[in-house]
C-alpha cells in the first residue's frame, strides 16, 4: 500500500508542472474574457477597422505630391548639415536669437570647430525656392494619407515613408523662416513658419506611435523656429492671429491617445491571432527567429525558444498576456485625452502624465515569473509608457507658444502687457493655455522692468516662481525641460552670447590640447 502511494506521490509531483499550465490556461481565458467584457463597457473597441480614418478620394490625397517634391531636396547642403541653430540655449532661461548672427561656430567631424554663414544657407534655399513653393501649396492639400499598415500588424514594406520627409520639410521651413526675417520678409517668414507647422499634417492621419513621436520632434523644430520669429517686435495683429491659429490647430495628447488605441487594437486584431495560429510566428516576433548574438542561427537555443518556450507560453500564458496588455494599455491611454473632445480644457478629461509610473515595468518585470508570461506585452507596454509624458510635454510647448503670442497681441493693441494671465481670455485666447506638467494655467509674470516671463512647473511638476536652474546640479542645459522650471527663454545679450562663445570654445580647444 505504501509503495502504491508513494507511486502516485511521484506522478503527482511529476505531473504538477502540467496541471499548473493547465491552470494557468483556463485562468488566462477567464481575465482575458473579463477585461474585454470591461473595455466594452467603457465603448473602447479592439476592431482596427473602426479606429481608422475614412479613406479620401485620391486626388484629395497630398502625400503623394509632398513625397514626390521633398524628394527633390538635396540631401546634402548647408541647410542640411550647416543650419543656423534655433533657440540655441546657453544658459538657464537665456537663448541667442541665432537669425541675428553673421556667423555661428559649430562643432563638427573629429571635434573639429567650423565656423558658418549665412552665404551657402541663401544660396540653398535660392536654389530650391520652386521645390519649397510647390511645398507651401502641397500642405495646404486637404488630407495626406498613407496605407492602412495597421491591417497587417505594420508588415507592409514601404510604410510610413513620410517620417523622415515631414521632419526634412520642416527643417528647410524652420532656416527659411529665419532668413526671410533677416530679409526683412515678414509675410514670407510667416508663410514659411506655418509651412513647417504643417509639415505635422503630414502625419495626423497615420495614428501609430512612431508617427507620433516624429510628429513630436518636428513640433520641438516648430517651437524653436516660433521663439526666433517672436523675437522681432514688427509682426501686425493679422500675423499673430494666423500663426495662433496655426498653433492651436495641431492636436498632441489626443492624437497620442488614438495611436495608442490603435497601437493595442492592431496588437489584439493581428499579432495574437497570428500566434495563436503559428508556434513559427510567435517565436519570430518574440525571439527575434532564435538568431545568437553573432547573426548565425544557434540551433540548440532555437528549438528550446520554438519547440518548448513558444509552445508553453502559447498554451498557458498567451491570454494572461493579452490581458495584461489590455488592461495596461487601458491606462496609458486613460493618461491622454479619451474625453477632451467634450471639454479641452479639463485637465481630467486629458489626464496629466506627471509622476506616471510604467506599470509594465512595476508589474512585467517585477520577477522571472511575470516576464515569461508577460512576453509579449512587457516589452510593447514598456516601450510605450514613455509616450504620454512625451505628448504632455508638447502640448506644454504649444501652450507656452500661445500664450507668448496672445501677450504679444495684448501688448500691440494696449501698449502694455496684462497685469495677470486671465487678462488674455477671451479676446485673445478663448481659455488660458494650460501647463500639462501640472492641469493648471500656465504660470505669467509681470517683471519690475514691464518684461513678462511665461514657463511650466516643468518636469518635477513643482512651481519653482520660474526658476530655470538646471533640475540636476551640475547638469547640463540643452533644454528648457532641464530646468527646475521650463521657462519660455528671454533674448540673450550680445555681451551673454560672447561670453558663451568664448568659455564653450576655450574649453573644447583645452580639452582637445
Amino acid at each position: 500500500m505504501r509503495k502504491r502511494w508513494k507511486r502516485i506521490l511521484v506522478v503527482v509531483i511529476l505531473l504538477a508542472p502540467v496541471w499548473f499550465l493547465i491552470f494557468e490556461h483556463f485562468r488566462g481565458q477567464y481575465l482575458l474574457a473579463s477585461y474585454k467584457k470591461e473595455l466594452a463597457r467603457k465603448g473602447q473597441t479592439l476592431d482596427i477597422k473602426q479606429l481608422l480614418s475614412p479613406r479620401s478620394a485620391a486626388e484629395n490625397n497630398g502625400l503623394p505630391e509632398f513625397l514626390r517634391l521633398t524628394a527633390l531636396l538635396p540631401k546634402t547642403s548647408a541647410v542640411v548639415d550647416n543650419y543656423p541653430p534655433k533657440m540655441k540655449l546657453i544658459s538657464p532661461g537665456k537663448a541667442v536669437v541665432s537669425l541675428r548672427l553673421d556667423s555661428w561656430i559649430e562643432e563638427g567631424m573629429h571635434n573639429k570647430l567650423t565656423t558658418n554663414t549665412w552665404a551657402p544657407i541663401e544660396k540653398d534655399l535660392e536654389a530650391n525656392q520652386t521645390t519649397l513653393e510647390n511645398l507651401r501649396n502641397t500642405l495646404t492639400k486637404p488630407v495626406f494619407q498613407s496605407s492602412n499598415g495597421f491591417l497587417n500588424g505594420f508588415e507592409v514594406s514601404g510604410l510610413y515613408t513620410e517620417l523622415v520627409p515631414a521632419k526634412q520639410a520642416a527643417q528647410w521651413f524652420s532656416t527659411a523662416t529665419q532668413n526671410s526675417i533677416r530679409q526683412g520678409n515678414f509675410e514670407g517668414a510667416l508663410d514659411n513658419l506655418i509651412s513647417g507647422l504643417n509639415a505635422d499634417r503630414v502625419l495626423e492621419k497615420d495614428g501609430v506611435a512612431i508617427t507620433e513621436l516624429v510628429h513630436i520632434a518636428i513640433s520641438y523644430i516648430n517651437f524653436n523656429a516660433s521663439w526666433e520669429a517672436l523675437q522681432t517686435n514688427t509682426w501686425t495683429d493679422s500675423q499673430l492671429s494666423r500663426l495662433q491659429l496655426a498653433w492651436e490647430n495641431t492636436p498632441f495628447a489626443k492624437n497620442m491617445a488614438l495611436s495608442l488605441q490603435r497601437e493595442r487594437a492592431a496588437e489584439h486584431s493581428y499579432y495574437y491571432p497570428l500566434f495563436k495560429k503559428s508556434t513559427q510566428q510567435m517565436h519570430r516576433h518574440l525571439y527575434n527567429g532564435g538568431m545568437g548574438d553573432d547573426d548565425t542561427p544557434n540551433r540548440a537555443r532555437q528549438f528550446m525558444e520554438e519547440q518548448v518556450l513558444s509552445r508553453i507560453w502559447r498554451f498557458a500564458w498567451m491570454d494572461q498576456d493579452s490581458a495584461f496588455s489590455l488592461r495596461e494599455m487601458q491606462k496609458l491611454i486613460d493618461q491622454n485625452a479619451p474625453g477632451a473632445a467634450a471639454n479641452d480644457n479639463d485637465p481630467l478629461s486629458y489626464g496629466i502624465m506627471m509622476n506616471a509610473i510604467s506599470p509594465s515595468k512595476a508589474s512585467a518585470g517585477k520577477n522571472f515569473y511575470n516576464k515569461l508570461r508577460y512576453a509579449m506585452s512587457g516589452n510593447s507596454v514598456t516601450n510605450l509608457s514613455s509616450l504620454p509624458a512625451k505628448a504632455a510635454r508638447a502640448e506644454t510647448q504649444k501652450s507656452l507658444v500661445i500664450t507668448a503670442i496672445a501677450l504679444m497681441r495684448y501688448q500691440h493693441r494696449n501698449g502694455k502687457p496684462p497685469q495677470t494671465i486671465n487678462d488674455l481670455s477671451p479676446d485673445f485666447v478663448k481659455s488660458i493655455p494650460l501647463d500639462y506638467m501640472d492641469g493648471k494655467p500656465i504660470r505669467y509674470k509681470l517683471n519690475a522692468d514691464g518684461t513678462w516671463t511665461i514657463y511650466s512647473v516643468g518636469a518635477n511638476g513643482t512651481d519653482e516662481h520660474g526658476d530655470a536652474s538646471p533640475l540636476k546640479p551640475n547638469s547640463s542645459y540643452r533644454s528648457i525641460w532641464d530646468g527646475k522650471d521650463a521657462v519660455w527663454p528671454s533674448p540673450a545679450t550680445s555681451e551673454e552670447f560672447l561670453d558663451f562663445q568664448n568659455k564653450s570654445y576655450k574649453s573644447k580647444s583645452t580639452k582637445k590640447d
